[in-house]
């Protein structure tokens, strides 16, 4: 069983959450394999940018499943998704070459490769912690952008400030419109939560941060700044409906 705290701090990791954790990835990794096997092949980068997920969500279920990972399992996982991080990124630079940008949603799927990579480098006690804070931080914003539909896109515009593709501007971004329905909002939301929930479970620093605010038995100031900090995720992470907002796109 995985036992991610240190001395002094409380197990972010118990058996009730291993079991919740691998529950809610399953079902998510279902979804993504549900479009990879039905959408079909004229779509060619939706089906990839699932299959990278449907990665992610594979390897977290494998490290929130109540069975610990050997060491020859963990530097397995990080070489697979080392790899991953190498692909996506030279499929990148390769459209760029070709003056072709390339769809916003690719950029936030190769952040999560290679986070998985220093995930599994951290699972075998090599973390540092200013980048474990760094991916909790960004994945508390992703999560927050999928729940209140800031990836939603609609005939090629984003229903949002955020751009609709990156890179050169002379040619046109495949659409991803299929990545952004309700279910895939939801299920991507609920895996950044998972990921940074998973980075804060693993770091020394925030287990007995969360002794200190909850395992003392009584308010400490750490206790007012955790109440706080998660009122604040579970604020921004409320999903809302985003059918104004396409409705303005495609006007617009």
């Amino acid at each position: 069983m995985h036992d991610h705290h240190s001395a002094g701090g409380m197990n972010l990791m118990p058996l009730w959450v291993q079991v919740l954790g691998t529950l809610i990835l399953t079902v998510i990794t279902a979804t993504h394999v549900v479009h990879v096997l039905t959408l079909g092949p004229d779509r060619p980068q939706i089906r990839g940018w699932h299959f990278t997920h449907l990665a992610m969500n594979l390897g977290m279920v494998w490290m929130f499943a109540p069975w610990a990972s050997m060491p020859g399992e963990a530097r397995a996982w990080q070489y697979i998704f080392g790899a991953l991080s190498i692909v996506v990124a030279a499929w990148i630079l390769t459209q760029f070459q070709r003056g072709i940008p390339v769809n916003l949603l690719w950029v936030p799927a190769l952040i999560g490769m290679v986070a998985m990579t220093y995930m599994w480098l951290q699972h075998r006690g090599h973390g540092v912690a200013i980048v474990t804070y760094a991916l909790i931080a960004y994945y508390l914003l992703e999560a927050a952008a999928w729940a209140q539909g800031w990836f939603t896109e609609q005939c090629g515009r984003r229903s949002s400030a955020l751009p609709y593709a990156v890179g050169p501007r002379s040619g046109t971004a495949a659409e991803l419109a299929g990545a952004c329905g309700p279910d895939v909002r939801i299920s991507q939301a609920a895996s950044a939560l998972v990921m940074g929930y998973m980075f804060l479970a693993m770091d020394s620093g925030a287990s007995e941060f969360v002794e200190q605010a909850f395992g003392t038995g009584a308010v400490t100031e750490q206790t007012v700044w955790a109440i706080s900090g998660i009122a604040l995720v579970v604020l921004a992470c409320v999903p809302r409906p985003v059918a104004a907002r396409e409705r303005e796109s495609v006007a617009a």
